[in-house]
């Protein structure tokens, strides 16, 4: 079965199909030419973004990752590598995140919190850069649960900063 038939099978009988599914649509060296795991789909890398196609589905955007080790407690101007995506690892305890560089207007940035602890993000922290900081639409840190969990921002040149727009 085809990775593209294997997700949808997965969203038909109720069950989202878990990052790691994801994961492994994205575009990656460690992923060469002719290997036979990702056959059936051609990713085209143009940067940020990828697209997935073939094996019998539409098209699938893909958009590029940045990995980012942290450690337990306050993590400030945490570099994205000016990525669109940030997954992050490292933490064995709560840990806190005040803001990201490589703000543009209307940047969009994807965290997934790779982890098994709870983080926050600081809201208007001021260990981060002003340019680089995290504002919450409820103005007060917003803490995410333990385990996998997942953010979503935008970067606005006006305050200037990230808006979290969304969390699960």
């Amino acid at each position: 079965m085809s990775v593209w038939r294997a997700l949808l099978s997965r969203f038909v009988s109720g069950f989202a199909p878990s990052y790691t599914d994801f994961y492994d649509l994205a575009y990656d060296t460690q992923h060469p030419a002719g290997d036979t795991a990702h056959q059936g789909y051609n990713i085209t890398d143009v940067g940020q973004l990828g697209f997935a196609s073939g094996g019998g589905m539409p098209a699938l955007i893909v958009i590029a990752a940045q990995g980012v080790t942290l450690a337990n407690g306050a993590n400030n101007d945490v570099s994205t590598g000016g990525k669109s995506r940030v997954i992050i690892g490292g933490p064995t305890g709560a840990f806190t995140v005040s803001g990201f560089t490589a703000g543009a207007d209307g940047q969009l940035l994807f965290v997934f919190n790779n982890v098994s602890q709870q983080m926050t993000i600081k809201n208007g922290g001021t260990g981060s850069s002003a340019a680089n900081r995290i504002y919450t639409l409820q103005n007060a840190d917003v803490v995410l649960r333990a385990g996998y969990s997942f953010a979503t921002l935008i970067y606005s040149s006006a305050l200037p900063g990230w808006v979290l727009t969304a969390t699960n």
